[in-house]
C-alpha cells in the first residue's frame, strides 16, 4: 500500500468508529432517560397511593 491509499482509509475508519460511539452513547442516553421516566412512575404511583 502507498501512502496515499492509507490517507484516505485512516479518516473513514475514524469516522465510522466515531458514528459507531456517538450512537452507542445516543443509546446510553435514551436507556437512561426511560429509566429515570419509569422510577419517577413508579413514584408517583406510590405517591397516589398512601
Amino acid at each position: 500500500m502507498n501512502k496515499k491509499t492509507l490517507l484516505g482509509i485512516i479518516p473513514i475508519v475514524v469516522f465510522a468508529a466515531l458514528q459507531t460511539a456517538i450512537s452507542e452513547l445516543r443509546m446510553d442516553l435514551s436507556i437512561k432517560e426511560v429509566v429515570k421516566e419509569e422510577i419517577a412512575n413508579q413514584k408517583s404511583e406510590e405517591t397516589e397511593e398512601e
